[in-house]
């Protein structure tokens, strides 16, 4: 028995692994010194967001939001420096960056060097600085702002404080005009370091968090154990299960 191959198959392969040609580009964002820490594709415009430095002394650090096509031509580049001219930073790679689900806007998290504390900006669609605002924690020695998140009523900020060698995870709630709701610690009485890991959304009312742990910074290299935890939140930040 013969099989024949039909040739539509051979004659139109070509034309169905034709797309579009990627690019390669060095991008400085107008600065002297840039780094890209996320970015997210909405139709046929990438936002590209980071850390770039200002052109003048005493060349403070600050968060940008660039626009750009898919060919990789900048539209537009929008700059956030703090009006004290502190340094703005992020925590991890990729930075804490979420577009609304309306489109309406971008929402930023990270932290201020010199103060340690974690800061949230928010900007509209066309980047265009809605507010920011910085909450201050005595009882940390420094907040790391990892991870937004839009919920009913606002957003819920996933991070870590640190203090005296250890660690823990915390969720704070901010309402769409950045006022603080409500905070609450995960492991701040298990004596070691924890991190934030993952998050998945159920729904409103249950926050799934992937996290990992470790003996604090005094224990022998020898002697760690690092163990993973999930853990899930309701809708005020009540741990559900574990």
């Amino acid at each position: 028995m013969r099989y024949h191959l039909p040739l539509f198959g051979v004659f139109f392969l070509p034309v169905l692994l034709i797309g579009q040609a990627g690019f390669i580009n060095h991008y400085d964002f107008d600065g002297p010194n840039a780094g890209i820490t996320n970015m997210l594709l909405d139709g046929d415009t990438l936002y590209v967001v980071g850390i770039k430095q200002s052109n003048n002394p005493p060349y403070i650090q600050g968060f940008f939001l660039a626009q750009m096509d898919t060919l990789g031509n900048v539209i537009k580049t929008h700059t956030y420096y703090d009006s004290l001219q502190q340094n703005y930073g992020v925590a991890g790679f990729p930075s804490g960056f979420l577009k609304k689900k309306d489109k309406s806007g971008f929402l930023f998290a990270g932290g201020v060097f010199q103060t340690t504390n974690g800061v949230v900006l928010k900007t509209n669609h066309q980047g265009d600085l809605e507010w920011i605002n910085e909450y201050p924690d005595p009882d940390s020695q420094q907040d790391y702002y990892y991870c937004p998140l839009e919920v009913d009523g606002g957003y819920l900020i996933i991070g870590r404080k640190y203090n005296k060698s250890t660690s823990d995870l915390f969720i704070k709630k901010i309402d769409t005009n950045g006022e603080e709701l409500w905070e609450k610690k995960y492991g701040d009485d298990n004596g070691r370091q924890d991190f934030f890991n993952s998050v998945y959304v159920v729904n409103d009312n249950e926050i799934v968090i992937g996290a990992s742990t470790l003996p604090n910074q005094n224990i022998p290299w020898q002697q760690t154990k690092a163990t993973v935890h999930i853990f899930a939140i309701d809708s005020l930040g009540v741990e559900k299960w574990s």
